[in-house]
């Protein structure tokens, strides 16, 4: 007889979850116990010795569990600049698995900080200390009130994608030619009024993105690189 039939029959006491004290549904506990026998689950839930967390709490103390071992593991100088981080901005930074648009939080990958969010959090200036991380691949620091993009900026050499959306950006740095493995970078919604030429220089650069800027003009030397597979879009 299928499991799922032999638990709608079945008389079970009420429970509340230990920590947000919501009734737990016995059937979300047998799906999450699937893989031992009804009998066990039964006698389980039914044991008065035993507390349980609902769905929504038990995930969150697995992913925080997860995530303190996960931090704890971190390479040490990347694990100095989370920490300066999450002290200078007040927040505990969460491990996620991607930085997408609107991201706060890191992706860790062996051991190594590669991904960084900082989403709409009212940085003023970029730290510095971001320099050191060396393995960083993805940094979203949109919609913040940056006005400047600071020279060591350039030493991030692992940096694929960068996303400035949203910020006060008036001009680029030349150390910016300096991202060997930039490949996009966003500064739409900026108050930038030119393309520098040292622009094309960047070596993997392939999407520049200005949407909302104040710019007018296009250097030739953007144009040529823009026939060679850079796509601008103003």
């Amino acid at each position: 007889m299928d499991f799922r039939f032999q638990e709608i029959d079945i008389q079970t006491k009420s429970r509340l979850c230990f920590r947000c004290k919501k009734p737990i549904n016995f059937k979300d506990f047998c799906f999450r116990n699937r893989f031992i026998s009804v009998s066990r689950r039964v006698e389980l839930w039914e044991n008065t010795s035993l507390e349980f967390y609902c769905c929504l709490c038990y995930d969150e103390i697995y992913r925080n569990q997860t995530n303190t071992l996960i931090k704890n593991e971190i390479n040490g100088g990347d694990a100095e600049v989370m920490k300066f981080l999450e002290s200078k901005l007040n927040l505990e930074l969460p491990i996620v698995r991607k930085i997408n648009f609107n991201t706060v939080g890191v992706v860790i990958e062996k051991k190594r900080i590669t991904g960084l969010g900082l989403y709409k959090i009212g940085l003023n200036e970029i730290p510095e200390y971001l320099s050191e991380l060396d393995h960083l691949a993805v940094l979203n620091l949109a919609w913040n009130n940056i006005s400047e993009i600071p020279e060591y900026f350039g030493s991030l050499k692992m940096l694929r994608s960068i996303d400035l959306i949203g910020n006060k950006i008036e001009q680029l740095p030349l150390s910016i030619v300096n991202l060997i493995a930039l490949e996009d970078i966003d500064l739409s919604f900026n108050l930038l009024g030119e393309i520098p030429p040292f622009v094309c220089k960047i070596p993997s650069l392939k999407l520049l993105k200005l949407f909302k800027n104040k710019i007018s003009f296009i250097p030739s030397s953007i144009i040529n690189k823009e026939s060679k597979g850079l796509k601008i879009l103003l």
